[in-house]
């Protein structure tokens, strides 16, 4: 639930700022939302007892790499060159610090027997394909 909050509430705050059509595209643009969208897709189905490929143990695993990466890379080198506040703020804690936490404490109560070695290329996978969607569309838009 805070995933979908946090994401709501980013999406609103930027409508607001700069309208829903230019909003939808930055709103898009971001490793942080993509990836919030997925692991609260996967906190989701799960808690409501689905069992499928988003629910698998190399799902959560995709999922977990990627939403670290983001807690990490944002409280590393991304914190320090902005300060957010009101509304911004709370969407960015959601986002940037609460889900990475809650989502690694979903993963850790989860059992992972399912998971082998060569999982491991699969769960650095979101990071490499935005790795490239973020160079192209840096291209196009700046």
């Amino acid at each position: 639930m805070v995933g979908w909050a946090g994401l709501v509430l980013q999406y609103v705050v930027f409508a607001r700022a700069v309208g829903v059509g230019l909003a939808t595209w930055r709103f898009v643009g971001f490793f942080t939302i993509l990836l919030n969208i997925a692991v609260a897709a996967i906190a989701t189905a799960t808690a409501l007892g689905g069992k499928g490929r988003l629910t698998s143990p190399r799902a959560r695993l995709m999922g977990l790499t990627a939403i670290v990466t983001v807690g990490f890379v944002y409280s590393l080198l991304l914190r320090s060159l902005w300060s957010p506040t009101g509304w911004q703020k709370v969407a960015d804690a959601a986002l940037h610090d609460v889900t990475p936490i809650l989502f690694a404490m979903l993963w850790a109560m989860m059992p992972h027997g399912a998971l082998r070695w060569r999982d491991l290329k699969w769960a650095l996978l979101p990071p490499a394909l935005y790795l490239a969607y973020a160079l192209g569309r840096g291209a196009i838009d700046g």
